[in-house]
């Protein structure tokens, strides 16, 4: 307000309030351009997915994988996150993989890591 007062007031200059203006705007668009990118991306994954019997662990471990928390899970990880045993995380992980959602990497036995899957 300031910067377009003294534009008004001096020689009719709105420079200073342009460039006031502008860069107040770059701040807002940069400050929403990653939720908006995030939005973006949970919608395109889940596009073509909403008849998936999802519990509430799957759903927040999904939330996690594609927001970049983390980018790998193991069984054992899994176990420890949410203090269920260890059938019950196979369960959960070999369903969500069952239904494309996440995939498996290379290693075997204890190292194996799940990851969200590519869409």
């Amino acid at each position: 307000k300031n910067a377009l007062n003294r534009g008004l007031q001096g020689a009719g200059d709105l420079t200073e309030f342009l460039m006031f203006f502008m860069n107040t705007l770059l701040q807002a668009l940069t400050a929403v351009e990653t939720p908006i990118t995030q939005s973006i991306k949970d919608y395109k994954f889940w596009k073509g997915r909403e008849p998936l019997k999802l519990n509430l662990r799957q759903k927040q471990l999904i939330d996690e994988l594609s927001s970049n928390h983390f980018t790998l899970i193991t069984n054992r990880e899994y176990v420890l996150k949410f203090k269920i045993s260890r059938e019950s995380a196979k369960r959960d992980l070999n369903n969500l993989e069952k239904q494309g959602l996440i995939t498996r990497g290379s290693s075997k036995g204890r190292s194996t890591a799940f990851s969200l899957k590519a869409t």
